[in-house]
């Protein structure tokens, strides 16, 4: 009976021998490990050593975010880009009569000879652009009133045949009766004019024209030694107040 129970103690001496070497066997592989993914923490549990659960680790799945659709402008439907003359210079100043810098009543670079109640008047409703414009009163046949402006030519160099192109919008009550020029001023004193007419009376602004051709009124230079340039409006005997606004003379200088 002794010896039978010497063999059992001798047996479960051995087992717990080789539990307590698998045991640390695992210890010792998990303190081989370098790298945190591979390391295990050990738990003492009821006097034993065990893992933990282990945490799964998080999988990175891609999210892919969909993109709003770009727009792409149609060509049929764009709005064109207005073409602008590059060899164009304009030669006016305060074209529109918006300026009166020095508050005398007459818009800044315009003069006015022979008034007969003729000014500058600012309301939007009467403007064909900003907020003013320039009034004739239209006395009748005592009317012989001149606005005019002397373009400004610094630094511009003239050429033979160079083109001056004026252009100018008005309404008209009553009998208007009006003259549009260009007069260009050499440096021998000799002039040269060009000239056209406006005697339609109209309740919108319209496009002054020259009537043999139907558009803008233009002056080609006959020689290049220009010493002065001016823009004219003669009110002749006209009846009716008339509204100027918008003037603009360009120098092109070539055909």
């Amino acid at each position: 009976m002794n010896a039978r129970k010497t063999l059992l103690m001798i047996v479960g001496g051995m087992v717990f021998t080789a539990l307590s070497l698998f045991t640390l066997h695992s210890v010792y592989a998990a303190m081989q490990a370098n790298t945190p993914e591979n390391a295990v923490a050990l738990l003492v549990e009821n006097g034993d050593l065990v893992a933990p659960a282990s945490t799964p680790e998080p999988t990175n799945t891609a999210t892919n975010t969909p993109r709003p659709p770009t727009n792409t402008p149609d060509p049929s439907t764009a709005t064109p880009t207005p073409t602008i003359d590059p060899g164009a210079i304009e030669l006016l100043r305060n074209r529109s009569f918006e300026d009166d810098d020095d508050t005398n009543g007459l818009a800044d670079f315009w003069g006015l000879r022979n008034p007969s109640g003729e000014r500058r008047l600012c309301d939007a409703l009467l403007a064909r652009t900003g907020i003013c414009a320039f009034e004739f009163r239209g006395a009748g046949a005592t009317e012989d009133s001149i606005l005019q402006q002397r373009a400004d030519i610094t630094g511009i160099t003239f050429v033979e045949d160079g083109r001056l192109v004026l252009q100018a919008h008005a309404r008209a009550g009553g009998a208007p009766n009006f003259r549009l020029r260009i007069v260009v001023t050499y440096s021998d004193s000799s002039t040269q004019l060009a000239q056209t007419r406006f005697n339609t009376p109209s309740s919108t602004y319209q496009d002054i024209l020259d009537p043999s051709t139907s558009l803008p009124l233009e002056l080609i230079l006959s020689n290049s030694n220009v010493a002065q340039i001016r823009v004219v409006v003669w009110s002749r005997n006209s009846t009716g107040r008339t509204y100027f606004d918008d003037f603009s003379l360009q120098y092109f200088p070539g055909n």
